[in-house]
């Protein structure tokens, strides 16, 4: 039996099986308008698919209620990974320098 032929469908289908996503949710907010960002920005979300939250091997990051919301950036690592990771950097209140001039 020759193998060969067959190894173009195993590896996409390794490939498939591989695949990652990361939802990462932010503690204490309500959920808003949608966005789908890419390397080129952000644009309102034209469709709403709750089962695209849900997909096999989504893997959930809670960020730091230290935060209160206001993230500035995220870097994640290991996206593709078991265990994902995020760097997280909060932005500043609102109030943060209130009175300051």
């Amino acid at each position: 039996m020759d193998i060969s032929r067959w190894l173009p469908a195993l590896a996409l289908l390794s490939f498939g099986a591989c695949a990652r996503h990361v939802n990462l949710v932010v503690p204490g907010t309500s959920p808003g308008a949608r966005y789908v960002c890419n390397g080129t920005g952000c644009t309102p979300a034209t469709v709403i698919d709750p089962a695209r939250s849900n997909e096999l091997g989504t893997r959930t990051l809670v960020l730091p209620e230290q935060c209160h919301g206001h993230i500035h950036q995220v870097l994640l690592r290991s996206a593709q990974s078991k265990q994902p990771e995020a760097e997280v950097t909060c932005a500043p209140t609102e109030t943060a320098g209130v009175g300051e001039m």
